[in-house]
């Protein structure tokens, strides 16, 4: 029930619903001002896939301003903020879950267990 922000890269964009569970914020500056910024460059991959050019790329870092823009945009109503967070719920709920799809997969071995 916790709307997301997210940097719009690898999966996440597939997982955040743009404007529905939450906001996605295209990162835009280079990996190298990640360590001006307080960041460390330990443990981060040196590429990442931009699904807005469908390739792999350097790792880029999203501006701080463009996230506090995000992050003002989510809070800049209760209304706004109580959607996202009801339809992050919802979003969340119907997704596929793993548990799911081994019932499903166990209810096809039993119906073919006792077909035989």
């Amino acid at each position: 029930g916790c709307p997301v922000i997210a940097a719009a890269v690898d999966g996440l964009p597939e997982s955040v619903a743009e404007g529905i569970t939450g906001y996605t914020v295209a990162p835009t500056l280079p990996l190298a001002e990640y360590v001006g910024l307080g960041g460390a460059l330990y443990g981060l991959p040196a590429v990442v896939y931009d699904p807005g050019r469908d390739a792999l790329v350097a790792t880029p870092v999203v501006d701080p301003a463009a996230l506090a823009s995000a992050v003002a945009r989510l809070f800049s109503s209760a209304a706004t903020f109580e959607a996202l967070s009801a339809r992050a719920s919802e979003h969340v709920l119907g997704a596929p879950s793993f548990a799911r799809h081994v019932e499903d997969v166990m209810a096809v071995v039993d119906e073919s267990v006792a077909g035989r």
